[in-house]
């Protein structure tokens, strides 16, 4: 092979390998477009689950979201594919006339993926839920001051019992204080320590920080956002984050020193809520004077409760100021 036959060929595989990049790019922007909900993603709904997609699409829609958004949407998998249970399943109940698994399992799984489940049963995430039938867990369960002895219903290694005091149990050096559902709303933890699922709910904390779409017909944006971080010069925001009403992103910037807060909001177009309340608090709890959206004067706003009321109808950016 000459030399120029081997640059042909080194070109024509660079152009190849060029052309494949391009491809698989394309392939994943397209994937996080319908994601992120910024296109209308290829939805197979089958027969089976079209009555799940339009109930759920109303009382639960981020369920319906993160299923839109994955292979089993576009291939035509559905709710009632993964979810169906067996009769004698532990999770099992009746739904409109089907036996519904609560949880899906590896072993649901496994009905079309019976390779990666058997890979997955010889993996140490297999074993990982004998937890729960723990003294560990059995202990984290307890709420703590409980006095009455109770059965650990798992042996301890180099312990014959098979009573353990509550009380007692809760101060194992192991175990320390451990809090049971603390509620998913702003301000009500209920103790002083979390499990690590308990833990785990700061996110969903902190986004309702930013976006409470648990009141509808109404939209809540900024809500509780400390004072402290709309201090001069300071910029907070979230973006493309999912709710009931869809896909919304909001930026917050404080020109305190001038007494102006500036919001920017992508409003959600799904489902358009009644009214969008937006809360812009100013650091030293100055009552907002006057309000422009899009540069235009604006009269819909409460200053003693700082909030700035838009239409839930809304489509574009509005670009709102409140002045101090």
């Amino acid at each position: 092979m000459t030399l120029d036959q081997k640059r042909i060929v080194i070109a024509v595989l660079a152009i190849f390998f060029l052309l494949s990049l391009i491809l698989v790019q394309s392939i994943e922007v397209a994937r996080r477009y319908e994601e992120v909900g910024l296109v209308r993603a290829n939805v197979a709904v089958p027969a089976t689950s079209r009555n799940c997609v339009d109930c759920h699409g109303q009382s639960t829609p981020g369920i319906i979201d993160h299923w839109k958004g994955s292979t089993h949407a576009s291939t035509g998998v559905g709710c009632v594919d993964c979810h169906q249970a067996r009769d004698g399943d532990a999770d099992g109940f009746l739904h409109y006339g089907r036996l519904i698994a609560t949880v899906v399992t590896p072993r649901d799984c496994s009905r079309c993926h019976q390779q990666v489940f058997e890979e997955f049963s010889r993996s140490h995430h297999a074993a990982a839920g004998n937890i729960l039938a723990s003294l560990d867990n059995f202990l984290a369960e307890t709420v703590e001051g409980a006095r009455m002895p109770f059965d650990p219903h798992s042996p301890t290694p180099g312990m014959a019992v098979d009573q353990v005091n509550g009380f007692a149990s809760a101060f194992y050096p192991e175990v320390r204080m451990c809090n049971e559902h603390s509620l998913p709303e702003l301000g009500y933890p209920a103790g002083d320590h979390f499990k690590t699922s308990d833990e785990a709910q700061s996110t969903y904390w902190l986004r309702l920080m930013f976006v409470n779409d648990q009141m509808p017909p109404d939209l809540y944006l900024g809500q509780a956002i400390p004072r402290y971080w709309l201090s001069k010069g300071n910029k907070v925001g979230i973006e493309r984050a999912p709710s009931r009403f869809g896909v919304l992103s909001l930026t917050l910037e404080s020109d305190a020193g001038a007494d102006k807060i500036r919001a920017i909001l992508d409003p959600p177009t799904r489902n358009g809520p009644n009214n969008i309340f937006v809360r812009l608090r100013h650091p030293k709890e100055r009552p907002i004077k006057s309000v422009t959206v899009n540069g235009q004067p604006y009269e819909r706003f409460d200053a003693r409760k700082e909030w700035v009321i838009l239409p839930g109808a809304i489509e574009g950016r509005r670009q709102i100021e409140a002045s101090y």
